[in-house]
């Protein structure tokens, strides 16, 4: 008889058969291993940022009143709004973000980009003559009067990470969430954007050099420690995802394009009006025959 133990993960399922009674070693037939993957592998794997860096967003109206009298709104509240203009109508959507400030430069006083939270999303139910009623439908953190209302950030990034096409070399500015060690299954902010030659997916290294230290030493091999894949970019900087990492790294950590250094020729063939190299010259056939 063989006993069936099934063992529920949260995203497997790992099935073991075995006989009755220990065994160090089981013949063929005798253990069965199964895993079950409830995702699809075709579908390529996504990350939600909940903070990007911009070079700035432009605002379109804020958060002004609610139906409830709270001073927090989430999923499921309905809101009043003031708008910039006049063009609204209703099933808008738009993104609810507050604007953190600058992010400081690693090693100096001075701050660049803005560092934008992405609070959540709403729709617009009613467009009245002297208000415009909006509802909540997705909330990362909780909402309050004042906050500031933009166009739509499709938040979910699914990443098809891909050789870049720029070798582009620059600086890890900060993690997103502001502390000091980034690691694996984060998100981090980038001194390098689209002016630069930083496009979507593009997969990038953090590196070190062999002596261990965070300044990159001249002429010493460089160890990567770190993958990241892009995935915002704005003009002068990017958002990236630290996807693998055998070792935290700090902001101002040194980064680079992932491209291979080997490269092959295209491939030539020769046209049909191509001299044959094993051919000789039909002058010389000629003089030959004379």
């Amino acid at each position: 008889m063989l006993r069936l133990r099934t063992i529920q993960f949260i995203f497997c399922t790992l099935s073991i058969a075995t006989t009755s009674g220990p065994t160090l070693f089981a013949a063929k037939g005798e253990e069965e291993f199964h895993l079950q993957r409830f995702s699809s592998a075709s579908i390529p794997p996504s990350e939600t940022p909940e903070n990007i860096i911009s070079d700035g967003i432009k605002p379109l109206g804020t958060i002004v009143g609610a139906f409830k009298k709270n001073k927090y709104f989430a999923t499921g509240d309905t809101v009043y709004l003031r708008f910039n203009d006049s063009g609204v109508s209703v099933g808008d959507k738009f993104s609810v973000y507050q604007d953190l400030g600058g992010i400081t430069i690693p090693g100096k006083l001075s701050k660049v980009g803005h560092n934008i939270m992405i609070k959540g999303s709403l729709i617009i139910t009613k467009v009245l003559p002297g208000t415009v009623v909006g509802k909540i439908y997705e909330s990362n953190f909780d909402m309050h009067f004042g906050d500031t209302l933009t166009t739509l950030f499709d938040l979910k990034k699914e990443y098809h990470p891909k050789e870049p096409k720029e070798m582009v070399q620059g600086v890890v500015l900060a993690s997103s969430t502001g502390i000091q060690l980034i690691a694996a299954y984060s998100f981090a902010f980038i001194d390098k954007g689209r002016k630069q030659g930083i496009e979507v997916n593009d997969l990038l290294y953090v590196f070190r050099t062999a002596d261990g230290n965070s300044t990159i030493t001249k002429g010493l091999p460089e160890v990567n420690i770190a993958e990241m894949v892009v995935v915002d970019v704005q003009d002068n900087f990017a958002t990236v995802y630290c996807r693998a990492a055998s070792d935290a790294f700090s902001p101002g950590a040194h980064f680079k394009g992932a491209r291979s250094e080997e490269r092959y020729l295209e491939d030539q063939t020769p046209s049909s009006n191509a001299k044959d190299p094993n051919q000789g010259d039909p002058a010389d056939s000629l003089l030959q025959h004379q």
